[in-house]
């Protein structure tokens, strides 16, 4: 008998138990899908993650310090930082920010709202843009001119209208114009406040009313700069100046490295997660190949008494165990791919067929097809032929 005269006698055997042979299908094809859905799921979700960080490249750092001078140098801290950064040909942007929370009047309401004392080097940085008017600049410094994020213009946009620009609110006792309303931000794990949900300033307004809180900055430096000699330089400087002694650093490489070990881990786990439906799928072939043996023990007393070696039954109920598992990993492959596909679109991601998910998943079902075939083989091979004559 020949491999091409096996599979065409597997397939005609498979068919003869549609049911038998389907339900098995099914079962690889669960335990596939789910090992597709899993690791290109987890796979394309940390894409996602790492979008943020790498469309603001991987030079960037952040400090956060606790300014420990009375309030006359905390208000001259702004300036010194700038004064570092002329002395640093390493670092392309500056800026220092301001954080703290403020009510804010509109009207008639009041509403507790983050504020940010910001620099135009801050919205270079976090690369934001203006849906409307314009964000902070140079010139604006000590005036009293405000940016609201997105989602707090969304929150009073009933009583703003949809063109908020040149109304007043006011903060701390002090009346500020809108001069812009920020896009939608991506949030990152660079600034310690959610953009979106913040009031922007001046960060010399800021000072003005609260100047304890500068306290954050972030840096972006030019290509190829070694992030770990600049954060030295930093800590040196900042504790030279009398600012901070014990400053916090994050770089977008080290949290990118970070992230990548961490979806490393994410995914092995995932797959081991996504096996254990695949092996119930092969325990499911194994299951269907016994019963399919014990209902043609006459067929097999025939085949072996006509001149068939036990090895060829062996090869025959193996490749039938082979079909069941291959068909299975092909659909289950396409179905996990179609499932990730309209999981991507219902949460705004970016979808990509991850190829290596799709190998994994087709070779695991395979291989889990010969394991489980394995034994239903063997056990037809060793059948007597007159024994399985004188079956029904």
């Amino acid at each position: 008998m020949t491999y091409l005269t096996d599979i065409n006698e597997a397939f005609y055997n498979l068919a003869r138990f549609k049911l038998r042979s389907i339900l098995a299908i099914i079962g690889v094809l669960v335990g596939t899908a789910s090992v597709v859905i899993l690791l290109t799921g987890g796979e394309l979700a940390a894409r996602e993650t790492l979008k943020q960080f790498t469309s603001l490249g991987t030079q960037l750092v952040s400090v956060t310090f606790q300014n420990k001078g009375n309030d006359a140098t905390k208000q001259t801290t702004v300036e010194t930082l700038f004064n570092f950064k002329k002395n640093q040909p390493t670092i392309e942007k500056l800026a220092p920010y301001a954080h703290f929370a403020v009510p804010i009047h509109n009207q008639t309401e009041t509403y507790p709202s983050v504020l940010l004392g910001v620099t135009a080097d801050f919205s270079a940085i976090n690369q934001l843009q203006a849906q409307q008017g314009r964000l902070i600049t140079f010139a604006d410094h000590h005036h009293t001119y405000c940016v609201l994020g997105w989602h707090v213009f969304q929150q009073w946009k009933h009583l703003l209208s949809s063109h908020p620009i040149g109304k007043t609110l006011l903060i701390d006792k002090q009346i500020y114009t809108i001069v812009g309303i920020a896009a939608p931000w991506p949030e990152n794990q660079f600034v310690i406040a959610n953009i979106n949900d913040a009031v922007m300033i001046p960060i010399e307004a800021a000072i003005r009313l609260h100047p304890a809180q500068v306290q954050h900055m972030l840096i972006e430096t030019k290509p190829n700069t070694d992030l770990l000699v600049l954060q030295q330089k930093v800590s040196q400087w900042l504790h030279e100046a009398g600012i901070s002694d014990h400053p916090e650093f994050r770089s977008a490489k080290e949290l990118i490295d970070k992230m990548e070990r961490q979806n490393t881990i994410l995914t092995t786990f995932l797959g081991m997660i996504g096996s254990v439906a695949l092996l119930a799928g092969g325990i499911g072939i194994m299951n269907m190949m016994l019963i399919s043996i014990n209902l043609r023990r006459r067929e097999i007393g025939i085949r072996l008494a006509v001149g068939a070696t036990p090895r060829d039954i062996g090869r025959l109920f193996l490749i039938e165990a082979m079909i069941l598992a291959a068909l299975g990993g092909v659909l289950g492959s396409v179905v996990g791919v179609v499932i990730v596909f309209v999981l991507t679109q219902c949460f705004h991601w970016s979808f990509a067929i991850v190829w290596q998910p799709i190998v994994i998943g087709l070779f695991v079902s395979v291989l889990t097809g010969i394991f489980f075939g394995v034994y239903p083989a063997v056990r037809a091979a060793n059948l007597e032929p007159m024994v399985a004559l004188r079956s029904n």
